[in-house]
């Protein structure tokens, strides 16, 4: 093949190359302006959805929501909690009125400083004045005293009272410290129904008490590590009358450990001692010791207490064994309860004058053992109503009865070794609001059987105690209480023979109107149905009474 015709073929396969590779770079250059164009994000577009559901609003179900609160878990699945101390307490409160022989109710207030006075029939003087400085952190100190007084229209029915206290709060770390010292004096006067007294003077018929006391005690707020909780306290008093002393010393150290979740160990120890110096006689000690350990634990829905206490009764050796089982019933809103229980009572002088003024000065003094075994029932009802039942059969030994046989003014003390009893004690609380709340609680005794004594000597059968409280307005606040018992039996002369004594509806009302933040009004009235009852044998008290007087606060912090 010539040159020409080489020439001519090669130019002829370089323009089919040249002719490809020009067809290959024009579709590489579609294909990248086609993938330029899809990125670009400012280019609009529109995609269509069709489908065939069409949304349809449906009608709402009405929830039905109870007023109820859920009921709590049952006892095996509750955890223990420990709600933190609030380091306040204020700790001032005026005395009870003491007519001349029954101590009706008054209204206690608390503030910060006040000064309540007050003037009614029977030439009844109230007066009582409190201050309170600090707020618990670190210290608190109270002071409060008062005078009261009535003269009822019998011969020498009259009785006067001064008192005066200070207490304190301290709290540091873990722990409160409280102390309070305080005096007081009674004076009484042997008015009841006596011949002997007709002619007698006013002084030798005068039962003057006088009492020094002061108390001590320190405890931790919350458990350490341990669960150890400890709350020792000592309590001392000098206790005089024109004809004797005595003092008194309680010293108390109970301790509590926490043994996992639910259950604790807890041990106290004892000291009750007395020292009577009886004029003109020798003196001699009433001292109780004692040690009492008891362990609490459940299993499921039930709670036992096991415990046993040995006491020292005066040198005489006493097991006191303590019982008791808590089933929990029905969430938790009902708990039965079951237990035996023994303890023993003290019957100083001091003790038996607070129970009834008008006793012979004694020479010997016994201490009252209590047997109980019982059974009851204890829970909430809707409404805010808490209720409690209780009832058994009670031994006491030793038990002090009264009688004024030998001296119709005088009460003589006797011990009667055997007392059996059959005895319901109930209670219920309703705490409807802030403004209105009521309360009651029935104490009854059936006597079935006793040793020495034909009858349980002005030992009240039953009583009732009723109380509310109405806030009808902001300024205006109600107060009403109720006391009736069944009279006990009363010895009337030497041979035996015997009465039942009155039975008694006593109706106090008391109602208070704030004027001011700093001036208050207050109106109190005793004894609505005007009945010159007896509680005790020959001593009648006063009839309807009437008292009422201003209240003034200062420094509020409200």
């Amino acid at each position: 093949m010539d040159t020409n015709e080489n020439m001519r073929i090669n130019k002829s396969y370089h323009r089919r190359i040249f002719s490809v590779l020009s067809s290959c770079l024009l579709i590489l250059f579609c294909f990248y302006n086609n993938v330029l164009l899809a990125q670009d994000t400012t280019a609009s577009q529109t995609i269509q959805i069709i489908s065939n559901y069409k949304p349809v609003l449906r009608p709402s179900t009405k929830l039905s929501f109870s007023a109820s609160p859920i009921p709590p878990a049952p006892f095996s699945d509750k955890l223990k909690y420990a709600l933190p101390d609030q380091q306040f307490k204020v700790m001032m409160k005026p005395v009870e009125l003491v007519p001349a022989a029954f101590t009706p109710d008054s209204i206690k207030f608390i503030n910060h400083h006040f000064l309540k006075l007050g003037y009614g029939n029977f030439q009844r003087i109230y007066a009582d004045a409190g201050t309170a400085w600090g707020t618990g952190k670190p210290l608190q100190i109270q002071l409060m005293a008062g005078y009261h007084s009535l003269n009822g229209n019998l011969p020498f029915q009259q009785n006067h009272r001064i008192y005066a206290d200070a207490s304190a709060q301290a709290f540091r770390n873990n722990h409160r410290f409280n102390a309070k010292v305080s005096f007081s004096q009674r004076n009484y006067y042997f008015y009841g129904a006596d011949s002997a007294n007709i002619n007698a003077k006013q002084d030798s018929l005068r039962q003057t008490f006088n009492q020094f006391s002061a108390a001590f005690d320190l405890s931790n707020n919350e458990p350490g590590r341990s669960g150890l909780i400890y709350h020792p306290a000592i309590n001392t008093s000098l206790f005089r009358d024109l004809n004797s002393t005595e003092w008194n010393i309680l010293l108390r150290v109970p301790v509590s450990i926490s043994i996992g979740s639910r259950s604790a160990f807890s041990f106290q120890a004892t000291a009750d001692l007395t020292g009577y110096q009886p004029k003109d006689t020798s003196s001699y000690f009433n001292n109780i010791i004692s040690v009492y350990p008891s362990f609490v634990f459940p299993i499921r829905d039930l709670k036992f207490d096991l415990g046993g206490q040995i006491a020292w009764d005066q040198g005489n050796l006493n097991f006191l064994p303590q019982a008791g089982l808590e089933v929990f019933v029905h969430s938790n809103r009902a708990i039965i309860l079951a237990g035996w229980k023994s303890s023993i009572r003290k019957n100083n002088y001091q003790q038996l004058t607070e129970i009834n003024p008008w006793i012979r000065q004694p020479l010997v003094q016994f201490n009252t053992r209590i047997d109980e075994v019982f059974a009851g029932l204890r829970g909430d009802l809707p409404l805010n109503l808490h209720y409690r039942f209780r009832a058994g059969v009670t031994h006491f030994h030793s038990q002090p009865l009264f009688v004024n046989v030998k001296q119709p003014s005088v009460f003589d003390i006797l011990y009667e070794n055997s007392l059996q009893t059959f005895n319901v004690n109930a209670s219920a609380e309703w705490l409807r609001s802030e403004k209105i709340s009521a309360a009651v609680s029935l104490d009854y005794y059936q006597f079935l059987q006793q040793a020495e004594a034909v009858k349980p000597w002005h030992f009240v059968p039953v009583q009732l105690h009723i109380s509310a409280r109405w806030k009808p307005v902001k300024n205006l606040s109600l107060q009403t209480r109720i006391y009736g018992w069944q009279g006990a039996y009363a010895l009337i002369d030497t041979l035996g023979a015997s009465k039942i004594l009155p039975s008694v509806a006593d109706v106090n009302i008391e109602a208070d109107y704030r004027l001011s933040k700093f001036f208050m009004v207050w109106l109190q009235m005793n004894n609505l149905f005007n009945q010159a009852y007896e509680r005790w044998n020959r001593y009648p008290v006063v009839g309807f009474q009437v008292v009422g007087g201003i209240r003034l606060n200062f420094a509020q912090n409200k």
